[in-house]
């Protein structure tokens, strides 16, 4: 990648992160990694990335329901994101499915939103 090309990457990258109010960083991290997702890596990160973009968390069961995957394939995937640094937890609440106690899930976003 030439110096031009990194250049108009990086002015790329800061006006995503300007327009949903994302730190640099975060989003910088997930474009370093989102050529080594996945396909269903880059599917959950989609699926929480617009819940956490509209004010919502999911569980891994809401996850599962909503992407019509078995769980055993929704919380690898999750756990490993997590592990990336690119999501986290969001809080304990019931899950919509099976009505316990489980824990929610968003993507990582800048500091400054809650």
């Amino acid at each position: 990648m030439n110096q031009a090309s990194r250049r108009a990457s990086k002015w790329r990258i800061r006006a995503q992160a300007q327009a949903h109010n994302i730190q640099d960083t975060s989003l910088e991290a997930y474009e370093i990694l989102k050529p080594n997702l996945g396909k269903k890596q880059r599917a959950v990160y989609n699926m929480l990335n617009m819940a956490t973009l509209t004010g919502y968390d999911m569980t891994n069961t809401e996850l599962s329901k909503a992407l019509h995957w078995p769980i055993n394939c929704v919380t690898p995937r999750v756990y490993e994101l997590r592990h990336y640094g690119l999501v986290k937890i969001s809080r304990v609440r019931p899950c919509a499915v099976t009505k316990r106690r489980a824990m929610a899930w968003q993507t990582v976003k800048g500091k400054s939103e809650k």
